[in-house]
């Protein structure tokens, strides 16, 4: 009988330093998970900081080389960056490339249109032939957000009576401006 009251009193002790062991390991996840709770909120106010410096500096951009009015336009600047940086002459030569590249995202109204013309435009920039628009913004100092505008607001104007919209129909289409949708063509 003392042979068995030793075992058991050996196992409690070995299963008290196993749970001490298990218990310190818990402390140390709860401390560890509330650092990274911690580090996460961090992170995420830099990424607002970052995201709204972002948007200002989109938006300098936009109100530049833009008109304020409805549907976007461009403006004498806008025009002038076009014509400068060979954004039209790009856009005229690829015209058709860049036109089906729209076509095959599927566009439903005149504001998808102007939507998926920008979108274009940024995903080819890594293509060798967009290599002339990246020299002039290199050379001009710009990044490339200000030619993604130009271009993508003349492409969208070449874009919408080949694809049958007409640019009056682009606020008719624009789900922030919560009018009636145009239907799809």
């Amino acid at each position: 009988m003392g042979g068995v009251a030793i075992s058991a009193l050996i196992a409690f002790i070995v299963s008290s330093m196993k749970i001490g062991e298990y218990k310190t390991k818990v402390d140390t996840a709860c401390t560890d998970i509330a650092k990274l709770e911690q580090q996460a909120r961090e992170l995420s106010t830099e990424l607002t900081k970052c995201s709204t410096k972002i948007d200002e500096r989109t938006r300098s951009y936009a109100s530049t080389l833009t008109k304020v009015e409805s549907p976007v336009s461009l403006s004498n600047m806008g025009k002038d960056l076009v014509s400068r940086s060979g954004a039209d002459k790009f856009v005229l030569d690829n015209q058709t490339d860049l036109i089906d590249k729209i076509r095959t995202k599927t566009p439903h109204s005149a504001y998808d249109v102007q939507t998926f013309a920008r979108e274009v435009v940024e995903e080819i920039q890594n293509e060798s032939r967009f290599k002339p628009l990246k020299d002039f913004a290199f050379k001009e100092g710009l990044d490339l957000d200000p030619i993604f505008i130009v271009m993508g607001i003349y492409l969208r104007d070449i874009a919408l009576p080949i694809l049958g919209y007409r640019l009056e129909e682009v606020d008719h289409s624009d789900p922030s401006k919560n009018t009636t949708k145009v239907s799809a063509k």
